[in-house]
């Protein structure tokens, strides 16, 4: 899948996901259709139309049939409240419940993620150290360009893990 990162986008159709906090939308279609997408947008007045590579069509409206089905199964998963508030990145807000998580991540797998804003909720929250877990620094990177202050470190392997203990 390639989806189509705009900026300055006008309602140009359906087919297109709006993010009026950014001004942007963003077009999710197969690479065939992906370039026809972007000359498109150009017409309609659109600033500038990014391609972007992805791996799927993940937080976006293709997936909606991969979101019935994980809520369907969330029912039976166990969740207990977290020691500390967690920050959804599909609204930016900080939870203390567990339920709520079964609606939240069902709902997430088709919107939007509201990076940016998540991080600022974080930061905002005094949070001095954040962690980057699994392989890649692209979560890091673009954390640090929201909140230059604030360090972001990466756990990756198992040799990773004696520095969780340093964070509490």
């Amino acid at each position: 899948c390639q989806c189509i990162h705009l900026e300055a986008a006008p309602a140009v159709d359906p087919g297109w996901t709006a993010s009026p906090a950014t001004g942007t939308a963003t077009s999710y279609k197969w690479k065939d259709t992906a370039t026809k997408s972007s000359a498109q947008a150009k017409e309609l007045g659109v600033k500038r139309a990014t391609p972007l590579n992805v791996g799927g069509a993940f937080h976006t409206p293709l997936m909606r049939d991969a979101a019935e089905g994980l809520a369907a199964e969330l029912p039976a998963v166990p969740l207990t409240p977290p020691e500390a508030p967690v920050v959804s990145n599909g609204d930016a807000q900080p939870y203390e419940d567990a339920d709520g998580w079964r609606s939240r991540l069902a709902v997430h797998v088709t919107d939007p993620v509201r990076w940016r804003t998540s991080i600022e909720t974080i930061a905002g929250m005094g949070t001095t150290r954040c962690l980057e877990v699994g392989h890649g620094s692209m979560l890091a990177t673009l954390a640090k360009r929201i909140v230059p202050d604030l360090p972001v470190q990466g756990v990756a392997t198992p040799e990773d893990l004696p520095a969780l203990t340093e964070v509490r």
